[in-house]
């Protein structure tokens, strides 16, 4: 014969509380009291005499039974930080972009974001800008599949006549070369070369004439450093290798190309924030562990991908059922 006693608790498995545990002994030393005095009572009744029922030597076992229910938490329970950090349409003058993981946005948690990816609109409310290596740039685009960010040089933009007077750098922990452009030479503030150099074109937009300034720019080939002693100065500009195709064509003028911009490649995320957002997550910071590949779940927040933090994820209720045996003669005695 069992009597079942069942209590339900709330809590998951890596989260047990330990009075449910404690309460087991204390049970325990309930039921042999119990036991004791139930048995000696039915020993005197049937004997006349007192005297301990042979059955109530064996003290009553317990059993305890721990069952799994995946009985997910209501939606009040969401986790906070899984549906702060929802994908969220950026709109900025005439451009609309998607803003997850490592972007942020005036707004929009820092968690959701990683350091040195803020996305702005400009003060004129007419590009969006990103910062990258101290320098400011035009968000064209946001290829989160391929983890690629397009960008452009606002000064490319506004002028008729690029004249680019800054290497393109780099933050190498934040960003990388996509492989998707060419970097191209570019010779700023010339003379007229006399002869000509092959491989090296003049723009076409200096004033030009006795006297006149000329950039010369080269797509392929070596450098020819001797044109320096010419111009006032050299720097290297990357241009999609598509767009550096069509001037070779002659279908582009270099003026339309360098404002088509180029693709960086996102460091933060790489290698793990795929798995995370495929496993049904979203990719987040850790201001506390930056190095951590920090997933927030829809009811909790892990490491990794949500499908090693499943069972937890899904909700799990946890039943304690208590089963006291009593000896059958002892109870046929009750």
């Amino acid at each position: 014969m069992y009597t079942r006693y069942l209590i339900s608790s709330s809590c998951c498995i890596r989260q047990i509380n330990p009075n449910l545990i404690n309460f087991v002994p204390s049970f325990r030393r309930h039921s042999q009291l119990h036991a004791s005095s139930s048995s000696s009572s039915a020993s005197s009744k049937l004997c006349g005499k007192r005297q301990m029922h042979p059955g109530s030597r064996s003290l009553p076992s317990v059993l305890l039974l721990l069952a799994l229910s995946s009985t997910p938490p209501s939606s009040s329970e969401s986790y906070y930080r899984y549906a702060d950090c929802a994908p969220y349409t950026y709109s900025c003058g005439g451009t609309r972009i998607n803003i997850s993981y490592p972007f942020r946005v005036d707004g929009r948690a820092d968690y959701c974001g990683y350091p040195g990816y803020y996305v702005a609109c400009s003060k004129n409310n007419t590009s969006m800008t990103i910062e990258i290596d101290g320098k400011g740039y035009l968000v064209k685009n946001i290829d989160y599949s391929n983890r690629l960010i397009t960008v452009v040089d606002p000064h490319f933009v506004k002028q008729s006549c690029p004249q680019p007077y800054q290497n393109t750098s780099l933050d190498f922990s934040l960003y990388s070369y996509s492989g998707r452009d060419l970097n191209v030479t570019v010779f700023v503030n010339c003379t007229a070369l006399s002869p000509p150099i092959p491989d090296v074109r003049d723009m076409g937009c200096a004033p030009g004439g006795a006297g006149g300034r000329h950039e010369y720019y080269q797509l392929t080939g070596e450098n020819h450093m001797e044109i320096l002693g010419n111009c006032s100065s050299m720097v290297v500009v990357p241009i999609h290798q598509v767009a550096v195709d069509e001037i070779e064509y002659g279908k582009l003028r270099f003026s339309d190309a360098v404002k088509r911009g180029f693709s960086l490649r996102l460091e933060a995320g790489k290698g793990w924030c795929r798995g995370c957002v495929e496993s049904g997550g979203r990719c987040g910071f850790d201001v506390l562990s930056p190095q951590s590949h920090t997933c927030f779940c829809p009811h909790d927040s892990t490491l990794g991908t949500c499908s090693d933090n499943r069972d937890h994820n899904r909700g799990c209720r946890w039943r304690l059922i208590l089963a006291v045996r009593i000896p059958h003669d002892l109870h046929s005695t009750l």
